[in-house]
């Protein structure tokens, strides 16, 4: 018999309710006193995890029913009292302004700068598609395919040439998904900063927008 409480899991927006092993109506009694109690179990008549999209699941069963595991990681501000710095920027691809020409034309795609770090420095960057998820447009359009690429400044200033030439960090493989973001523990200060250069796979997509980044210091962030 299990002497510890199995993981909490909670989905609100579940369409199904978990009937297996911990569940509310667990049907091989695996509900000791000592684990209800533990991890304050009160299942209702209706059923606890119907109701609120909590309940409880082996490590075991989780792997055999989950396929997918998304990550949602929270950024406190220093406005909170946390040690985050935030800055945004819309933007967009758009065939007119020369600005989607896919990856193999990186050098007019979209560039913001990132600069003014006084000190080594976490770095967490999204570039999130607007309005909504990321599916085909009007007449049957694939989806987009993105990604976000953090490349060292070239010498002397100006905008990149390439995704692959001074890369920092990357969000590929290409994904259709609505957002995609770039992660660095320690980036260094440089006198000519860092370039955020958003970018389809695709020549010829356009959309809106929007990056946000976040650092553990202060650092300003401008398109270029």
């Amino acid at each position: 018999m299990l002497t510890i409480p199995p993981p909490q899991l909670r989905n609100p927006w579940g369409t199904q309710k978990w009937t297996g092993p911990f569940s509310d109506a667990d049907p091989g009694g695996r509900w000791t006193p000592r684990l209800r109690k533990a991890v304050g179990f009160t299942p209702s008549i209706e059923g606890r995890s119907e109701k609120t999209g909590v309940f409880w699941m082996e490590l075991s069963d989780f792997l055999r029913e989950f396929e997918s595991l998304y990550v949602c990681r929270l950024f406190r501000t220093v406005e909170r009292g946390g040690p985050w710095h935030k800055r945004s920027v819309a933007g967009g691809w758009s065939t007119a302004g020369g600005t989607a020409g896919g990856y193999r034309a990186a050098a007019t795609e979209p560039q913001l700068r990132v600069a003014g770090l006084q000190r080594p420095a976490q770095l967490f960057a999204t570039l999130t598609l607007d309005h909504g998820a990321n599916k085909g447009g009007a007449g049957g359009e694939d989806p987009v395919y993105i990604g976000l690429f953090l490349l060292e400044a070239p010498a002397g200033g100006g905008r990149a040439r390439s995704t692959g030439r001074g890369q920092v960090a990357a969000s590929t493989p290409f994904t259709n998904m609505p957002t995609v973001s770039v992660a660095v523990t320690r980036l260094e200060v440089r006198a000519g900063g860092y370039l955020l250069l958003p970018t389809t796979f695709k020549a010829g997509t356009e959309r809106p927008w929007t990056i946000t980044v976040f650092a553990d210091g202060p650092f300003e962030l401008e398109s270029i």
